[in-house]
């Protein structure tokens, strides 16, 4: 999971908007991101099953408030890994290019998870739009 991820699960994955800097400018860069990364883990929320999300956070507990420090951050991090499973890391520089660079209909960072691990299960290309 990058940074950008990360910092969107941690704000209840807000990846509904559709404006390309769905975060807005104050809450983009008061968390470091630049519009690109955030693009780059929006549309792997988006690759995601529908539900996904909602398990996770049913997972890590309703009640991060309650939880001291970084305690709510790992329980977030480890339902993730529970629920969602290791998957292949695109570098966020490498998935900003390509969507720049290529014209790609479907979901690129399916995509690019396929061309860098083929034999990963999660780097399938099933359910992909053509």
């Amino acid at each position: 999971m990058s940074r950008a991820e990360a910092e969107l699960l941690l704000l209840g994955a807000p990846i509904d908007k559709y404006e390309r800097d769905f975060l807005g400018k104050e809450r983009r860069e008061a968390l470091g991101l630049k519009i690109a990364s955030a693009e780059a883990a929006r549309a792997r929320f988006k690759d995601l099953a529908p539900g996904v999300i909602d398990d996770v956070f049913e997972r890590a507990g309703r009640d991060p408030a309650s939880l001291p420090g970084s305690q709510w951050a790992e329980r977030l991090g480890d339902a993730w890994s529970a629920v969602v499973g290791a998957r292949v890391d695109v570098p966020e520089a490498l998935f900003v290019s390509a969507k720049k660079d290529l014209q790609v209909r479907g979901n690129l960072h399916r995509l690019l998870s396929f061309i860098a691990a083929p034999g990963r299960p999660n780097s399938r290309l099933e359910n992909t739009p053509s």
